[in-house]
């Protein structure tokens, strides 16, 4: 008999609460995998084991159509929690075989588009004490979850992201939160509770303390050491950064057709006639653009429309890139539209910087880094280092096996000191549990405290741009004038 006692549960969301199947489960065939990353990118943990047969639950399995929620407890501490996916087969000759069961954690749950567009201004990527303005909190609140499943120790990351602004269906839940905390040095992943924790790839400092793994005579290892050395797979690091500006109350769509010397635009739209056209048979969108900067977002937009009777704006709905827009003429003559434009607060990336490490930097290995929320070079200098000292210690990976139970994440001593003199501090970057043998198969990879490594850091300046205005004269005739103006962040430096 083992000594641990385990505890499998079964939720299928019927009302029925929790099943528990472990008289059902072959714990020979259980096995639990768990990583906090592969190459600084969040993972999904795993669960695999198969089930005898149960009339009841085989029933459920092929019947169920939300999702299977499964928690497993060892010694009545939580081991596994996650979802068990619907990908099953069930054989059956003169009996029904065992049926093998695959688990994910709760990360699955984040594997989904953002189809609502999110516009938050001024919150931090991680503020435990404030989870309302709290990015990583708020992506779970946004995804189905709730802002308490955040672990209880999540770290703080106050850095405070001016306006984060995500555009309905480009990106899932996982996604954006991967990116707004590796930006920042962290890696997610969920613990065995299904909490969603943050993991710091550039530590200040690293003890292994008590933990090691030994291969010499009375060691802890069992079975074979592996160490692999692969030859590095970066030799630099680029971190490419935007500056932002906000160019306030500025048009970003307008339409000028037969425009006139008095009239910004002369739209004739005849009787039951809708503008855009087919707008009445379809959602007809406007993009909106200024000055050829990319836009991130635009708030507060307001369609300024001058129409003359009759004609009615039925559709003018922002979406931050653009708008949804549909008008008709609802009398019985045509009408004209003398002015229709969209006016709003354009948020403009308008400074591309890169920052490289090493300075120089020379090789042509070299891993581009595209940031959205990086807007200061201390920051972009800390990613570029951080990743850059990364991949130089990751060209060791070291295999183990043993039964001194470790975490993902867990600083560990590796020692064999009989053939190879080696004595190095690493990370546990992945241990997989075998309840039959209770074996624990580990991957480690070597870690040294962050410093900060030797980075430069250029830029490309905006452009000014030509602009074409009309004015009046003092003696009140009207002319038209040809100006260069010239944009520094939104103010006229020169005429």
């Amino acid at each position: 008999m083992w000594a641990d006692t385990f505890i499998f549960l079964l939720d299928f969301q019927d009302g029925s609460g929790n099943r528990d199947v472990s008289d059902l489960v072959m714990r020979k065939t259980c096995q639990r995998s768990r990583r906090i990353w592969n190459k600084l990118s969040p993972t999904v943990n795993t669960l695999t084991f198969s089930i005898r047969f149960s009339s009841t639950i085989h029933n459920l399995l092929m019947t169920t159509d939300k999702d299977i929620l499964i928690t497993v407890t060892k010694n009545s501490t939580a081991w596994f929690t996650g979802i068990v996916r619907p990908n099953f087969d069930i054989i059956e000759l003169s009996r029904i075989d065992t049926t093998r069961i695959e688990c994910v954690d709760r990360g699955f749950l984040l594997q989904r588009k953002i189809m609502t567009s999110i516009n938050w201004t001024n919150y931090d990527v991680c503020k435990p004490s404030g989870t309302g303005t709290s990015i990583v909190h708020q992506l779970l609140v946004a995804a189905g979850l709730t802002a308490g499943d955040a672990d209880a120790a999540i770290p703080a990351v106050a850095k405070l992201i001016p306006n984060y602004i995500v555009i309905k269906g480009d990106t899932t839940y996982w996604d954006a939160l991967s990116k707004i905390t590796f930006e920042y040095g962290y890696a997610f992943y969920f613990t065995d509770a299904g909490k969603l924790q943050l993991y710091n790839f550039a530590p200040a400092s690293v003890s292994a303390g008590a933990n090691v793994l030994n291969a010499g005579a009375g060691g802890n290892m069992l079975g074979s050491f592996r160490i692999s050395r692969a030859q590095r797979e970066y030799d630099g690091v680029r971190v490419k950064w935007w500056e932002q500006d906000t160019f306030g109350s500025v048009v970003v769509a307008s339409d000028t057709t037969g425009g006139t010397a008095t009239l910004k635009c002369n739209i004739p739209l005849a009787a039951g006639a809708y503008y855009p056209v087919d707008s009445d048979t379809k959602d007809i969108y406007i993009d909106y653009e200024y000055n050829n900067y990319e836009i991130v977002g635009v708030n507060g937009c307001v369609l300024d429309i001058i129409a003359e009777s009759g004609i009615i704006v039925d559709t003018f709905t922002d979406e931050l890139k653009r708008a949804k827009l549909k008008i008709h003429n609802e009398d019985s003559a045509q009408h004209y539209i003398t002015k229709l434009d969209v006016i709003g607060n354009a948020i403009c990336k308008t400074v591309l910087n890169w920052t490289e490490t090493p300075n120089p930097l020379i090789s042509d290995k070299i891993l581009d880094i595209e940031t959205d929320w990086i807007y200061a070079q201390a920051d972009a200098e800390k990613l570029s280092s951080a990743t850059t000292r990364y991949y130089k210690y990751v060209a060791f990976i070291y295999y183990a096996k043993s039964k001194t139970a470790f975490n993902p994440g867990d600083i560990v001593a590796v020692q064999e000191t009989s053939w190879l003199s080696i004595n190095n501090t690493c990370v546990v970057t992945e241990a997989v549990d075998n309840l039959f043998t209770e074996e624990i198969s580990y991957q480690l990879e070597g870690i040294t405290a962050y410093t900060a490594l030797s980075t430069s850091t250029s830029g490309t300046a905006p452009l000014g741009f030509t602009e074409i205005i009309d004015i009046t004269l003092d003696g009140g005739a009207a002319d038209t004038a040809t100006w260069d103006f010239v944009y520094d962040g939104g103010t006229a430096s020169s005429w």
